[in-house]
């Protein structure tokens, strides 16, 4: 987003604001929120998966599943590592769990 579609952004965002929200806000702060959102909103947030491992649970953020996958193995060998174990010579045997991306 250029810098006059920013402008031109807050100025339509600004004059929908009622008067008394317009009181309680300063202006300055309010430019640099709509510009963190504006930023955001350019760079969308990645999924979030998370996966079961027997009695851990994972979860990671990636684009795609295979890449949480990998993702997650890598966290779960990462906290065996932590606890001295090793991971189980078969692999990580992950379940997806229901209502993640």
């Amino acid at each position: 987003m250029t810098k006059s579609d920013t402008n031109a952004g807050f100025k339509a965002w600004w004059d929908l604001l009622s008067d008394e929200t317009k009181a309680g806000i300063d202006r300055r702060v309010a430019w640099m929120a709509f510009v963190a959102g504006s930023r955001h909103r350019m760079y969308p947030p990645k999924n979030t998966y998370r996966f079961r491992a027997g009695r851990w649970i994972v979860t990671v953020t990636a684009d795609t599943v295979e890449d949480a996958r990998m993702k997650a193995v890598e966290k779960l060998d990462q906290r065996a590592e932590k606890l001295g174990a090793t991971p189980p010579p078969s692999g990580w045997p992950l379940t997806k769990i229901a209502g993640s991306a």
